[in-house]
Parts: structure tokens; sequence; C-alpha cells
């Protein structure tokens, strides 16, 4: 807070862990007591979630890359699949040619 009660906050995006907690205990520090009633809180019921359900999150996470790759596997087999059909009707084309009934002669005894 400066000289005019108004709060400094620093709203950049911080990549170091250490500075984004020294501003975070900075901001804790430099705020009335019903903010921070508010921040604990806050922190409280974040704690509580991540305890509570964090397990439940990182199994659906896990599952959810578990389906991606399935996924993935699941695109390459269909587009072979895809690929051995085409290769399939190719051949039964080449072999109709071979099982077509051949044409008669005229000269030909019955």
């Amino acid at each position: 807070m400066d000289d005019a009660e108004a709060a400094k906050r620093y709203d950049y995006p911080i990549s170091d862990e250490g500075v984004k907690e020294m501003t975070e205990i900075l901001h804790y520090l430099s705020t009335d007591p019903d903010g921070r009633k508010a921040l604990d809180d806050e922190r409280y019921y974040r704690e509580y979630v991540q305890e509570t359900f964090g397990p439940v999150y990182a199994t659906i996470e896990e599952q959810k890359a578990e389906i991606a790759a399935k996924d993935t596997e699941l695109a390459a087999n269909k587009a072979e699949i895809a690929a051995t059909q085409a290769k399939l009707a190719e051949l039964e084309k080449e072999l109709e040619k071979y099982n077509s009934p051949l044409p008669k002669r005229k000269n030909q005894k019955k």
C-alpha cells in the first residue's frame, strides 16, 4: 500500500516459482485483515480440494492420456484397414481377369 492507500499489484506472469511465492507473501503481508481472511480462506479451500480430489484428478488425467494413446492407435489401425481393403479390391479386380470364362473358338467342337 502506498500513501494513498492503494494496493500495489504485480499483474505480469511470473515464471520463477521462488519469485512467485515471494510476491504472494508480500501481497498477503500488505493486505488488510479482511483481505487476509479472504486469502486464507481461498488457500484453505484450494488445499482442501487438492487433498480431497487430487488423486481423482490425477487418475482422470492418466485415463485421458491412455484414451488419447488408444485413439491414436485406433486411427492407425483404421488407416491400415483402409489400405488393406484398397489392396484387396485391386487384387479382386485382377483375379476377375483370370476367372472370366474363356472366349469360345469358332472351330471348337462340342
